[in-house]
């Protein structure tokens, strides 16, 4: 029979067996991260008006989540005069050609997080949130190239949609 002795050297090893164990379960689950499709999922819904003075409240990731879901395209004209500022105002009306699928703000530079996040310096510039064909998996933003006129920026709305069910007769025209 083992003596007291080697009960203990058993019972320590058993106890040690049984942290190394414990600590290895717990550290496997934390690689493998059970919740991480919950934590990923990005909640985000359109705002209820087209045409905003002033940011919409969407971060950069929901803008291209929601241009990506719903077939939309956010549109950010940037300005930091009061110049600029009228100039992109009267870009308002636009969105109404685009049967409620584009959604325009006209944001100073200090209130932009588009403008930070992509550190846009050359005001006043107009952002568009929306996808094409080839990158739908990927949506990122265009900028509107040119002069900042209605027909550039509708122009430019129209390229970077692929499927335009009840507005193709006005980017026919544009």
């Amino acid at each position: 029979m083992a003596d007291l002795k080697q009960y203990g050297v058993l019972v320590v090893g058993l106890l040690m067996a049984g942290g190394f164990a414990f600590g290895g379960m717990a550290s496997y689950s934390t690689m493998i991260d059970t919740q991480s499709s919950n934590d990923n999922e990005i909640d985000a819904e359109l705002p209820s008006d087209n045409f905003r003075e002033g940011a919409y409240d969407l971060s950069v990731n929901e803008r291209m989540y929601l241009s990506l879901q719903e077939d939309v395209v956010f549109v950010s004209a940037i300005y930091n005069t009061t110049e600029q500022k009228e100039q992109l105002m009267e870009l308002q009306g636009l969105e109404e050609n685009f049967d409620g699928r584009v959604y325009m703000s006209v944001v100073s530079q200090d209130e932009s997080e588009v403008s930070r996040t992509y550190s846009i310096t050359e005001m006043p510039s107009v952002l568009l949130f929306g996808y094409t064909t080839s990158a739908r998996e990927n949506p990122s933003p265009g900028i509107v190239r040119g002069d900042l006129t209605e027909e550039n920026v509708a122009s430019t709305i129209c390229s970077s949609m692929n499927e335009w069910t009840g507005v193709e007769s006005y980017c026919s025209r544009a």
